[in-house]
């Protein structure tokens, strides 16, 4: 009986201890990463390119194990870095699997044709209930660009994949269309970004596609079957769904060679789409924007937020109730009958099993004092990791707000430089400027002109300045108090095991002094 009291008490301690290490080490780990994956920089995925004659049927090879996405955050600001990565050009057969295929992009000036599938590695978006800005960092998402100048027609998409559930397909992954016609598009914007490093990464050629819609996009799925997403995509689905609802979206690529060659179609992009072009614009293709093309020929549909799509596969049914015979659990035939008192055997006072297990109870709270002094010491380790991180994140932050403060500076050094050859030109006319017919007016309206550019950069310079700094900082403070409430909540709840664990004992002790 000793033995197995002893047994007992230290698996059951051993499993408590071991449990609750582990969660605090992984939860004082998730937020220390989590703080840390927002200063650093997210590796994007690989670019693909689009295939016009299958029609948006250009995919990803499937990986072997599916990333997984960030959760949705609140931001200010739409700039952000991006890494590079290299390329990967593929398209869907006709049973929705991968093969790789070649295409390339069309990056001749005076191309008739602009086509091409581009890698999103990041997804910005104005939510439409709250009207903030949203971010979401997403792999296997692609956009696909399709204009020709000639015919006058474009189409736009983006393509992702969900996983089936219960596919007997070779392939279980299946692809959703979120399609833009050029008829919704109010304008397109590029933004493109040159910097050595940000935080020890390097950054070259970043691009970034906002699309002004006057109307949300259409979510499109398979025509013949509903879609029934495992759980490791269902966040994707749902994500491609809440988009629909969007007017404002800003796709950030991820650079490669193939961006980088693209950049002048996207400049023609964002000419063919600008406010200033209002008259001729393109329509939709016939031939790339037709739904009936899609998958593999089997066509597809337009799916809205609340149609009936499967998120996870039906349950299979039970099987029916056994009414022949009555089943005894495990636990009904393992219980044992309890002896009454008359029947319970004696305590030999003579016996030596209370005195061994006394032994045994004061060489557990003997033990269980290393135990908490190796939580505490653990603990403390922790803490001084977490400490070492946050200094470390904070000296990031300081050389990041440092290094945008001089890049103010410099150009507002520019700017009063120009100020100044401005004001030395309107004093010395002579020098610089030939009078004519219209010396006063002109010049009057050039110097209206630059003063306007000037309050306009000025503005811009300072608002950016103020969205970074407020940003940084709520980052840096928001990190810093998880963790520090997450060391306090997992210390709070082993001093309260170590606590029972003591009570529990110390009860058994008492009940087996009762009985000496």
């Amino acid at each position: 009986m000793v033995h197995v009291t002893k047994t007992l008490l230290f698996g059951y301690l051993q499993c408590a201890i071991t449990i609750n290490i582990l969660t605090a080490v992984y939860h004082v780990t998730y937020y220390t990463r989590f703080i840390m994956d927002n200063a650093a920089i997210t590796p994007g995925k690989p670019d693909v390119t689009y295939d016009e004659d299958d029609g948006y049927s250009t995919t990803q090879p499937h990986s072997s194990s599916p990333g997984k996405t960030a959760a949705f955050k609140h931001v200010e600001s739409d700039e952000d870095y991006i890494d590079n990565v290299s390329d990967v050009n593929s398209t869907e057969s006709d049973d929705d699997e991968a093969t790789i295929v070649t295409a390339e992009s069309e990056t001749h000036k005076n191309a008739p044709l602009i086509k091409g599938s581009y890698d999103v590695c990041k997804i910005t978006w104005k939510d439409t209930h709250g009207g903030r800005k949203r971010v979401k960092e997403v792999q296997q998402t692609y956009l696909n660009v399709y204009v020709n100048t000639s015919a006058n027609t474009a189409m736009f998409s983006l393509s992702t994949y969900v996983t089936l559930k219960g596919s007997r397909r070779k392939s279980n992954k299946q692809r959703i269309y979120l399609l833009m016609p050029p008829e919704r598009i109010h304008a397109i914007t590029v933004f493109s970004n040159r910097r050595s490093t940000v935080s020890g990464f390097p950054i070259s050629n970043n691009h970034a596609l906002h699309f002004s819609l006057t109307q949300g996009p259409d979510c499109v799925g398979p025509e013949d079957r509903h879609i029934a997403s495992k759980r490791t995509t269902q966040e994707q689905l749902a994500f491609m769904q809440h988009l629909s609802m969007a007017t404002q979206l800003t796709f950030y690529l991820a650079s490669s060679d193939t961006v980088t060659r693209g950049r002048q179609d996207f400049e023609r992009l964002a000419t063919i789409f600008s406010l200033k072009n209002t008259k001729n614009r393109p329509r939709k293709d016939k031939k790339v924007g037709n739904l009936a093309t899609l998958y593999a020929g089997k066509g597809g549909k337009v799916i809205s937020e609340n149609d009936d799509v499967v998120h996870a596969g039906a349950s299979p049914p039970s099987p029916p109730p056994y009414t022949s015979a009555v089943l005894r659990s495990p636990l009904a035939r393992s219980k044992k009958r309890r002896l009454d008192p008359s029947e319970r055997p004696e305590l030999d006072i003579n016996d030596e099993s209370p005195l061994m297990l006394m032994s045994l109870l004061r060489g557990i709270h003997t033990r269980l004092d290393d135990i908490e002094k190796q939580f505490k010491t653990r603990l403390d380790d922790i803490e001084n990791q977490s400490n070492t991180r946050h200094n470390d994140l904070k000296n990031q932050l300081e050389t990041r707000l440092d290094g945008i403060e001089n890049q103010l500076e410099a150009r507002l050094n520019s700017l009063q430089e120009s100020i100044g050859q401005i004001k030395n030109t309107e004093e010395n006319p002579g020098t610089v400027y030939t009078p004519c017919r219209y010396d006063s007016t002109e010049r009057d309206f050039l110097l209206q002109a630059v003063d306007e550019r000037y309050e306009e950069h000025f503005d811009a310079f300072q608002v950016k300045s103020y969205e970074a700094n407020e940003d940084l900082e709520k980052e840096r403070d928001d990190g810093v108090t998880a963790i520090r409430e997450e060391v306090k909540e997992a210390t709070s709840d082993l001093h309260d095991t170590v606590a029972s664990f003591r009570e529990v004992l110390q009860n058994a002790s008492d009940a087996l002094k009762q009985f000496s």
